[in-house]
Protein backbone atom coordinates (compact mmCIF):
# COMPACT_ATOMS: atom_id res chain seq x y z
CA UNK A 1 0.00 0.00 0.00
CA UNK A 2 2.81 2.50 1.01
CA UNK A 3 4.34 1.75 -2.60
CA UNK A 4 0.93 2.27 -4.10
CA UNK A 5 0.55 5.33 -2.56
CA UNK A 6 4.21 6.98 -3.31
CA UNK A 7 3.34 5.94 -7.07
CA UNK A 8 -0.08 7.83 -6.45
CA UNK A 9 1.69 11.18 -5.05
CA UNK A 10 4.71 10.98 -7.85
CA UNK A 11 2.28 11.01 -10.29
CA UNK A 12 -0.33 13.47 -9.29
CA UNK A 13 3.10 15.38 -8.37
CA UNK A 14 3.73 15.40 -12.01
CA UNK A 15 0.85 16.00 -13.31
CA UNK A 16 0.66 18.84 -11.67
CA UNK A 17 3.92 20.37 -12.40
CA UNK A 18 3.29 19.84 -15.98
CA UNK A 19 0.20 22.05 -16.21
CA UNK A 20 -0.05 24.56 -19.23
CA UNK A 21 0.24 27.84 -18.61
CA UNK A 22 -2.85 29.56 -19.99
CA UNK A 23 -2.19 32.89 -18.94
CA UNK A 24 1.00 34.59 -18.35
CA UNK A 25 1.19 36.92 -14.84
CA UNK A 26 2.59 40.45 -14.09
CA UNK A 27 5.75 40.59 -12.41
CA UNK A 28 6.30 41.75 -9.01
CA UNK A 29 8.75 44.03 -10.22
CA UNK A 30 7.42 45.75 -13.27
CA UNK A 31 10.92 46.48 -15.73
CA UNK A 32 11.57 50.12 -16.05
CA UNK A 33 13.04 51.32 -19.77
CA UNK A 34 11.87 54.71 -19.40
CA UNK A 35 13.52 57.33 -16.15
CA UNK A 36 10.75 59.42 -16.63
CA UNK A 37 6.98 60.45 -17.89
CA UNK A 38 7.38 64.17 -16.50
CA UNK A 39 8.10 66.52 -19.11
CA UNK A 40 8.97 69.85 -16.99
CA UNK A 41 7.56 72.09 -19.73
CA UNK A 42 4.60 70.24 -20.39
CA UNK A 43 3.89 70.13 -16.65
CA UNK A 44 4.13 73.66 -16.40
CA UNK A 45 1.33 74.47 -18.38
CA UNK A 46 -0.59 71.50 -18.23
CA UNK A 47 0.00 70.19 -14.89
CA UNK A 48 -3.62 71.53 -13.81
CA UNK A 49 -5.66 70.00 -17.14
CA UNK A 50 -8.26 67.62 -15.30
CA UNK A 51 -7.36 64.38 -17.13
CA UNK A 52 -9.13 61.07 -18.04
CA UNK A 53 -7.63 58.09 -19.52
CA UNK A 54 -10.08 55.86 -21.75
CA UNK A 55 -9.20 52.36 -22.60
CA UNK A 56 -12.24 51.39 -23.80
CA UNK A 57 -10.92 50.29 -27.39
CA UNK A 58 -7.52 48.73 -26.19
CA UNK A 59 -7.35 45.06 -26.29
CA UNK A 60 -8.03 43.11 -22.48
CA UNK A 61 -5.81 40.40 -24.06
CA UNK A 62 -3.16 39.48 -26.30
CA UNK A 63 -1.37 35.96 -27.37
CA UNK A 64 1.89 34.70 -27.54
CA UNK A 65 2.19 33.05 -30.78
CA UNK A 66 4.85 30.09 -30.50
CA UNK A 67 6.89 29.30 -33.99
CA UNK A 68 7.30 25.88 -34.31
CA UNK A 69 10.43 23.74 -35.99
CA UNK A 70 7.77 23.71 -39.30
CA UNK A 71 7.46 27.20 -39.33
CA UNK A 72 4.29 27.07 -38.74
CA UNK A 73 2.69 28.67 -35.32
CA UNK A 74 0.74 28.15 -32.36
CA UNK A 75 -1.06 30.10 -30.02
CA UNK A 76 -0.19 29.70 -26.42
CA UNK A 77 -1.09 31.54 -22.98
CA UNK A 78 -2.60 35.21 -23.17
CA UNK A 79 -1.31 37.99 -21.42
CA UNK A 80 -3.29 41.35 -19.76
CA UNK A 81 -2.40 43.76 -22.24
CA UNK A 82 -5.35 46.60 -21.37
CA UNK A 83 -3.85 45.73 -17.76
CA UNK A 84 -0.23 46.90 -18.84
CA UNK A 85 -0.99 49.93 -20.46
CA UNK A 86 -3.21 50.87 -17.58
CA UNK A 87 -0.63 50.87 -15.45
CA UNK A 88 2.08 52.36 -17.88
CA UNK A 89 -0.20 55.24 -19.20
CA UNK A 90 -1.75 56.41 -15.24
CA UNK A 91 1.80 57.34 -14.16
CA UNK A 92 2.86 59.30 -17.27
CA UNK A 93 -0.94 61.55 -16.74
CA UNK A 94 -0.47 62.25 -13.35
CA UNK A 95 3.03 63.23 -14.17
CA UNK A 96 1.69 65.49 -17.05
CA UNK A 97 -1.72 66.14 -16.11
CA UNK A 98 -4.20 65.97 -12.94
CA UNK A 99 -6.82 63.46 -12.19
CA UNK A 100 -10.19 64.07 -12.32
CA UNK A 101 -11.71 64.22 -8.49
CA UNK A 102 -14.89 63.16 -7.70
CA UNK A 103 -18.13 65.10 -9.65
CA UNK A 104 -15.12 67.21 -11.55
CA UNK A 105 -15.73 67.28 -15.51
CA UNK A 106 -12.64 66.09 -17.32
CA UNK A 107 -11.19 69.02 -19.66
CA UNK A 108 -8.81 66.00 -21.61
CA UNK A 109 -9.15 63.07 -22.15
CA UNK A 110 -6.30 60.61 -23.63
CA UNK A 111 -7.44 57.64 -25.63
CA UNK A 112 -5.42 54.72 -26.26
CA UNK A 113 -6.49 52.13 -28.56
CA UNK A 114 -4.38 48.87 -29.48
CA UNK A 115 -3.98 48.26 -33.44
CA UNK A 116 -1.76 45.62 -33.29
CA UNK A 117 0.24 43.26 -30.63
CA UNK A 118 1.92 40.46 -31.60
CA UNK A 119 4.39 38.34 -29.63
CA UNK A 120 6.27 35.98 -31.57
CA UNK A 121 8.37 32.74 -29.55
CA UNK A 122 10.61 31.08 -31.79
CA UNK A 123 12.82 28.96 -29.13
CA UNK A 124 13.67 31.57 -26.23
CA UNK A 125 13.76 34.02 -28.52
CA UNK A 126 10.84 37.01 -28.28
CA UNK A 127 10.02 39.55 -31.19
CA UNK A 128 6.91 41.80 -29.68
CA UNK A 129 5.31 44.27 -32.25
CA UNK A 130 3.11 46.63 -30.48
CA UNK A 131 0.75 49.27 -32.18
CA UNK A 132 -1.42 52.02 -30.47
CA UNK A 133 -3.45 55.25 -31.80
CA UNK A 134 -2.89 57.49 -29.06
CA UNK A 135 -5.04 60.21 -29.18
CA UNK A 136 -5.95 63.48 -26.69
CA UNK A 137 -9.65 64.41 -27.49
CA UNK A 138 -12.14 66.61 -25.47
CA UNK A 139 -14.51 64.71 -23.64
CA UNK A 140 -17.40 66.11 -25.64
CA UNK A 141 -16.32 66.98 -28.48
CA UNK A 142 -14.61 63.47 -29.77
CA UNK A 143 -14.32 64.10 -33.53
CA UNK A 144 -11.88 66.88 -33.37
CA UNK A 145 -9.00 65.56 -31.41
CA UNK A 146 -6.32 68.02 -30.24
CA UNK A 147 -3.86 64.93 -31.09
CA UNK A 148 -4.28 61.50 -32.46
CA UNK A 149 -1.15 59.26 -34.00
CA UNK A 150 -0.19 55.23 -34.45
CA UNK A 151 2.50 54.17 -32.95
CA UNK A 152 4.51 51.02 -33.81
CA UNK A 153 7.30 49.80 -32.21
CA UNK A 154 9.16 46.35 -31.97
CA UNK A 155 11.29 44.82 -28.86
CA UNK A 156 12.75 41.95 -28.68
CA UNK A 157 13.77 39.60 -25.52
CA UNK A 158 14.09 36.25 -24.11
CA UNK A 159 11.85 33.62 -22.63
CA UNK A 160 13.08 33.91 -18.68
CA UNK A 161 10.02 32.88 -17.27
CA UNK A 162 7.41 30.85 -18.62
CA UNK A 163 4.58 31.80 -16.28
CA UNK A 164 5.45 35.74 -16.66
CA UNK A 165 4.61 38.89 -19.10
CA UNK A 166 8.40 39.09 -20.55
CA UNK A 167 10.17 42.48 -20.19
CA UNK A 168 10.04 43.31 -24.27
CA UNK A 169 6.33 43.54 -23.88
CA UNK A 170 7.32 46.55 -20.98
CA UNK A 171 9.44 47.80 -23.43
CA UNK A 172 7.07 48.09 -26.02
CA UNK A 173 4.33 50.16 -24.09
CA UNK A 174 7.04 52.28 -22.45
CA UNK A 175 8.90 53.39 -25.41
CA UNK A 176 5.06 54.23 -27.16
CA UNK A 177 4.42 56.44 -23.96
CA UNK A 178 7.19 58.03 -24.08
CA UNK A 179 7.43 58.66 -27.91
CA UNK A 180 3.47 60.07 -27.39
CA UNK A 181 4.26 62.67 -24.60
CA UNK A 182 7.65 63.91 -25.42
CA UNK A 183 5.91 64.70 -29.07
CA UNK A 184 3.70 66.57 -27.09
CA UNK A 185 5.73 68.48 -25.01
CA UNK A 186 7.86 69.70 -28.12
CA UNK A 187 4.41 70.96 -29.84
CA UNK A 188 4.62 74.27 -28.58
CA UNK A 189 0.97 75.31 -30.04
CA UNK A 190 -0.60 72.01 -28.82
CA UNK A 191 1.05 72.53 -25.32
CA UNK A 192 -1.00 76.35 -25.36
CA UNK A 193 -4.54 75.05 -26.79
CA UNK A 194 -4.13 72.70 -23.58
CA UNK A 195 -3.20 75.84 -21.31
CA UNK A 196 -6.31 77.74 -22.61
CA UNK A 197 -8.63 74.58 -20.75
CA UNK A 198 -7.26 75.54 -17.55
CA UNK A 199 -8.36 79.51 -18.17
Amino acid sequence: MRLLSGSVLLLLVCACGCQTVTELAQPANVPVFVDSYKKIELCKKTGDVPCILNLVNCADKATLVEKNFSGSTTPGPTFPLRDIAEDECMPMVRANFRQVVAAEQAKIEIKLESRKAILMRDGDDLTFTLSFAVMILHPHHQDKPFFSKIYEVETIGTMMNEAQVPDCVYEAVQRILQKFITEIADDAYLVARLDELTK
